[in-house]
C-alpha cells in the first residue's frame, strides 16, 4: 500500500523530499487499486523500475569506463575535445577538396549517390582519404545516433536541410526533378549553367541563396549541372523535420495533450514513447506516440523543438527534467 511503500522507503534512508517520494509512488503504482506490485496490471511497478536502476547503473559504470578510456586516449595523445577536433578537421579536409560537405559527401563516401552510408563503407573511404587511423573515431562523431548507419543530414544538416528545401519546391513548384531541368534548361543544351540557375529559381521564387545549392548539386565540379547531377534527389524522401523551423508552442501542445491522457509524464514516456526501455525516443517512435495520442498539431516543428541538438533522438530527461531527476538521480 502507499503507507507501507512511504514508511519503508523513509525507514530505507529515503533522503530526497516527501513530493519526490509522491511522484515515485504515482508513477509505479497500479491505478486500478492503487497499490504497487512487482509486475504491475495498470502501471510500471517494481520490476520496471529495477530493469531501469540496473540499465542506470551499466551506464554509470559504462561512464567510468569511458572516463578511463578516454584517459588512456588523452595519454596517447588524442581525448575527447581532440576527438570532436579531429572531426571538424576532417570536415575542413573535405571542404578544401571538394568545395563543400555535400559534394564530398557523393565523392568520397557515398558514390552511389544514397543518402545513408554504413559503418563499413565510412571506414574504408576515410582509410582512401588518409585518415586510416582515426577513422573509428570520426565514425563515433559521424553516427551521432549509435544506429549503425549515418545519413547526410549527420555530417551536413544545414546543407541537407537547404536540399530538403529544395527537392520540395522542385516537386510542388514542377513536379518533379526531370520536369524541372527542362524547365530551367532553356536553350535545350542538357546543361545548366550558375546563371541560368540562379536566374530560374529567382523567377521561381524559390526563397533560399542559390549560389552554395549550385556548388552542392555540381558534383563534379565542373561549373555545370547536367541531369545526372540532379537525379539523386529524385527518390529522396527527406526527414519531415528537415523541412521545419522549431515549434515550441507545439512542443507545449504535445506534452499537454501527453499530461492531459496519461496524468504523468513518465507514465507517459513509458507506455507511450518508450515502449522498447531504451531510454531513446527516435523520430519514428515520435510519430507513432503523436498518433496514438491524437496529437495533430506540427509534429515535425515539434520534434525540432525537442531535439534543438540534431541527435536523432530526445530522452526522459528532455521530456521532463524533474522526473529523469528523481528516478535516475
Amino acid at each position: 500500500s502507499k503507507v507501507e511503500f512511504m514508511l519503508g522507503m523513509i525507514n530505507s534512508g529515503w533522503g530526497g523530499e516527501d513530493k519526490e517520494l509522491e511522484e515515485v509512488w504515482s508513477a509505479l503504482r497500479d491505478a486500478s487499486d492503487d497499490m504497487m506490485r512487482i509486475t504491475g496490471r495498470d502501471g510500471p511497478g517494481l520490476a520496471w523500475f529495477g530493469i531501469e536502476m540496473r540499465r542506470f547503473n551499466r551506464k554509470k559504470a559504462a561512464k567510468i569506463k569511458s572516463k578511463q578510456w578516454f584517459a588512456l586516449r588523452s595519454r596517447q595523445g588524442l581525448n575527447p575535445a581532440m576527438i570532436n577536433k579531429c572531426f571538424e578537421e576532417f570536415k575542413a579536409s573535405l571542404r578544401k577538396k571538394h568545395g563543400n560537405l555535400i559534394r564530398a559527401w557523393r565523392q568520397e563516401l557515398s558514390t552511389n549517390d544514397t543518402m545513408s552510408i554504413a559503418k563499413v563503407q565510412f571506414l574504408r573511404a576515410a582509410s582512401k582519404l588518409g585518415w586510416a587511423r582515426e577513422a573509428k573515431d570520426l565514425w563515433r562523431a559521424l553516427d551521432k545516433d549509435e544506429s549503425g548507419t549515418a545519413s547526410l543530414d549527420e555530417l551536413d544538416p544545414v546543407g541537407a536541410e537547404n536540399l530538403a528545401h529544395f527537392k520540395a519546391w522542385v516537386d510542388n513548384e514542377f513536379g518533379g526533378i526531370r520536369h524541372a531541368f527542362r524547365k530551367i534548361d532553356e536553350d535545350n543544351t542538357k546543361t545548366i549553367s550558375v546563371n541560368e540557375f540562379d536566374k530560374a529559381l529567382r523567377t521561381y521564387n524559390f526563397p533560399r541563396k542559390t549560389k552554395h545549392l549550385f556548388q552542392m548539386l555540381d558534383k563534379d565540379a565542373n561549373g555545370k549541372l547536367e541531369l545526372d547531377d540532379l537525379i539523386f534527389l529524385e527518390k529522396w524522401q527527406p526527414l519531415e523535420f528537415l523541412l521545419v523551423s522549431p515549434d515550441h508552442d507545439a512542443k507545449q501542445e504535445f506534452k499537454d495533450l501527453l499530461l492531459a491522457k496519461m496524468t504523468r509524464y513518465l507514465k507517459g514516456w513509458k507506455r507511450i514513447l518508450d515502449k522498447d526501455n531504451t531510454n531513446r525516443c527516435n523520430w519514428y517512435e515520435f510519430q507513432e506516440a503523436c498518433r496514438v495520442l491524437g496529437f495533430r498539431g506540427n509534429i515535425g516543428g515539434a520534434w525540432r523543438a525537442f531535439d534543438e541538438d540534431l541527435s536523432g533522438y530526445i530522452s526522459l530527461k528532455e521530456l521532463d527534467e524533474n522526473a529523469s531527476k528523481v528516478l535516475l538521480g
